[in-house]
């Protein structure tokens, strides 16, 4: 009874999925016109309609998938895992492989031994749960490399770009002077050279400024971009507003290194308690424990 409900529930969920498949190539399929001359227009913002209206699509845009059958080729990974992790699940359960493990457990007495039964009878649920979420997983930590790198390279960045501006440089041309010599698999190079490419399609600067803070979504890129937008409509230094981003950037990640510095105190106080303080007492105490177990023994057996 409860395989067959197993069974049921599993299957109505990948039903879901494969069904939001379908409606989502429909939907690119009806949409796919629509969107290439919305795209070629001039000054348009790089979320097209379908960007807009897909917060999926607009998650992996931000994690790098930028392909139209990105999220038709997401949910078919999905619907796999899922059916992977069905399959893993029905296979522990019929040959009763969870079985055997848990009635180890039951010989041991108290509290503990239950708890190490539930555990053990909730792990291939976990199993489940971790095979079928991997796509998700996956784009996730993607995301946050994407993001890791972005912050990394970008102070580096800021400060080629001020001293190239301060030497005489156009920005544009300081641009290419460093795009040339960074390695083109960055996430901050790929994204400069789609900024340069609009700029030779003739789209204004301000516009292509916004399209690179909205595709990549990075607050340091954001608080840069809306510096360099001010900067251009004000008549500002291009310079100065570059030397000032740069030296702000570098005091923000400052900062961020104390706050964590700060918090490494309190984040040491639970391994330190689970795994060096139980072996410190054992050392220390275990052989006086030991001496005086044998002394209450002696006594208890002279009686």
């Amino acid at each position: 009874m409860i395989h067959a409900s197993i069974i049921l529930t599993l299957s109505l969920s990948a039903l879901i999925c494969v069904m939001g498949i379908l409606s989502l190539y429909r939907r690119q399929q009806s949409l796919k016109r629509i969107v290439e001359f919305s795209e070629s227009l001039r000054g348009e913002d790089l979320t097209s309609p379908r960007e807009r209206r897909s917060w999926l699509r607009r998650w992996l845009i931000l994690s790098g998938f930028r392909h139209s059958s990105a999220p038709f080729l997401f949910l078919s990974s999905m619907v796999l895992s899922t059916w992977i992790g069905l399959a893993i699940l029905l296979t522990l359960y019929y040959f009763e492989i969870m079985n055997a493990f848990t009635q180890l457990f039951t010989k041991v007495p108290g509290s503990f031994g239950w708890g190490l039964e539930v555990m053990v009878s909730a792990l291939p649920w976990i199993l489940f749960c971790l095979v079928g979420g991997s796509p998700i997983f996956v784009v996730r930590g993607i995301r946050q490399k994407r993001v890791s790198d972005v912050e990394q390279d970008l102070p580096l960045f800021l400060d080629l770009l001020s001293t190239l501006a301060e030497a005489g440089m156009s920005f544009d041309l300081a641009l290419a002077k460093i795009l040339s010599s960074q390695p083109s698999g960055r996430s901050l190079t790929k994204e400069f050279r789609i900024f340069q490419r609009e700029i030779s399609l003739g789209i204004s600067r301000l516009q292509c400024f916004r399209r690179l803070s909205q595709r990549l979504a990075v607050p340091s890129v954001s608080h840069f971009t809306s510096a360099i937008i001010q900067s251009e409509q004000l008549g500002a230094s291009v310079a100065q507003t570059l030397r000032r981003q740069a030296n702000e950037l570098r005091h923000r990640r400052q900062e961020n290194a104390m706050h964590h510095a700060q918090g490494l105190s309190v984040k040491l106080v639970f391994p330190l308690v689970l795994c060096f303080l139980p072996g410190i007492f054992l050392t220390t105490l275990g052989p006086t424990i030991y001496q005086l177990v044998q002394i209450l023994g002696g006594v208890l057996g002279s009686f």
